[in-house]
């Protein structure tokens, strides 16, 4: 009878984040996806048991949710190397085992036919470890006789099946493969953002506010795929030119592009087939981005402290304005502040720090922006742009009046029966007086958008190159 024993305790010092927990692919944490492919193996007969350490209550349900019978074995001892969980894995294998098959948890790449040809050879030979090589070296999984595993008990360390192997060199049968794979494994976030599988077209955007929809409307017209997620009672000011007023209205338009609410992976899936841009109310879990996939992942909703975002979420990260250090939290910066470097890209850095102070419009800055004079709700008795003079009441807020703080079109307003806090921006006033401004992409979008686009260009090159 065939074992396996999947090792999958470690630390990821060298990741940084937890390997075993990070997305791969088909709504699949990268462990999962390991798992998954060994449960597939008719070879394997016996136990397949997984060896956890390491945030061990989060990787044992992340394991349970599979539901395929496998034997948890938690290893006390796993910071003390590789050796130490290959004791935990072997401690008490049932009798009837004649060989153990070896996998790592973070080696996703061998294909289940290579485990039956390596189970056929063993039982064809009389060799005691059969391990799969490719151009010269030796790869994984490895399968050894049980009869050789009692030396591993006097082994420490983290050198895995190493000294065995070395030691065991006339019991080794070498099956050539074709395949690099059995060599690639994950073990820094560079490994894992070059190799995670990746829908190239498909860019996830957080946020769906005036400037993330200009970068959508740009990447859309470029023949990309954006999916943007929103909150479910937007804020947003500039609503005729985001679509983050589909969370109200079920459906939106944005010069010419149509974007649309869903509330799940597959109805983003159902709506991306029909070339929609769908608003994803709620926010992406690791499994939802295992099984989307982007190939991109922007931040673009303008919170000016980088959020949630992080490096490993997808091959290429990109953040809008202050809060992103491209390096550490995202792979690239674009600036978003108006003035000579608006729309540059930050490769290395960060964007200027945020002013407080919103853009100038006319010469105008602050006294351009309308703010609640009370907590409660908004309620507006203006639609976007409508001219409106100085000290016109626009709306109120718990029955006091919100006033245009200068003449000319209202260039954005946010949704009426929205709850607000006191001060909180609900509008803008633009003096220019041009309505036709109110529902079209601003300068400012179009050259942010500009940004977005030359850094997945530049960067897509760079991992193409490599």
């Amino acid at each position: 009878m065939i074992s396996a024993v999947i090792l999958a305790a470690g630390e990821s010092r060298r990741m940084g984040y937890t390997k075993q927990l990070l997305p791969w692919s088909q709504g699949k944490l990268l462990l999962q996806h390991v798992l998954h492919r060994v449960s597939t193996c008719p070879a394997i007969e016996g136990d397949i048991r997984v060896v956890i350490g390491a945030e061990k209550e989060k990787v044992k349900q992340s394991i349970q949710e599979l539901n395929k019978g496998f034997v948890v074995i938690e290893n006390p001892n796993y910071q003390e190397g590789l050796m130490s969980s290959i004791r935990a894995g072997l401690k008490d294998l049932p009798a009837r085992t004649e060989a153990v098959l070896f996998f790592l948890g973070d080696k996703p790449f061998w294909e289940p036919a290579l485990v039956t040809r390596m189970v056929e050879e063993y039982h064809r030979s009389n060799c005691k470890i059969v391990a799969p090589f490719f151009a010269g070296r030796q790869g994984h999984p490895v399968l050894v006789s049980t009869s050789l595993l009692s030396g591993l008990h006097e082994l420490k360390g983290d050198y895995g099946l190493k000294p065995l192997i070395e030691s065991n060199e006339q019991h080794i049968l070498s099956v050539k493969v074709e395949d690099s794979g059995i060599l690639l494994d994950i073990d820094d976030i560079g490994e894992y953002k070059k190799y995670r599988p990746q829908d190239d077209r498909l860019i996830l955007i957080k946020g769906a506010g005036e400037m993330a929809s200009a970068v959508a409307h740009r990447l859309f017209m470029a023949g990309l795929q954006p999916v943007m997620t929103e909150l479910n009672e937007p804020m947003v000011v500039r609503r005729r030119v985001a679509f983050a007023q589909a969370v109200y209205d079920g459906e939106t338009e944005v010069e010419g592009i149509k974007g649309e609410r869903v509330s799940s992976i597959e109805e983003i899936k159902e709506l991306v087939n029909r070339r929609r841009i769908p608003v994803f109310t709620g926010r992406i879990t690791k499994r939802e981005l295992a099984s989307l996939i982007p190939g991109v992942i922007i931040d673009a909703t303008m919170t000016k402290d980088g959020g949630s975002t992080e490096i490993w979420q997808a091959p290429l990260v990109i953040g809008l304005g202050p809060g992103f250090v491209a390096g550490r939290n995202v792979d690239a910066v674009v600036e978003t502040m108006r003035g000579h470097n608006l729309g540059r890209v930050y490769y290395e850095g960060e964007a200027a720090p945020n002013t407080g102070v919103p853009g100038d419009i006319a010469g105008y800055t602050a006294e351009r922006v309308m703010r609640s004079p009370a907590r409660g709700i908004f309620q507006s008795q203006k639609e976007i742009g409508e001219r409106v003079n100085q000290g016109q009441i626009v709306g109120n807020v718990g029955g006091q009046p919100v006033l245009a703080p200068l003449s000319g079109v209202i260039r954005g307003l946010i949704h009426d029966g929205v709850k607000v806090a006191k001060g909180l921006k609900l509008g803008d006033i633009d003096p220019r007086g041009k309505a036709e401004y109110c529902f079209t992409i601003s300068e400012k979008g179009r050259a942010i958008a500009g940004g977005v686009l030359e850094a997945i260009l530049h960067l897509k090159g760079q991992v193409q190159d490599q």
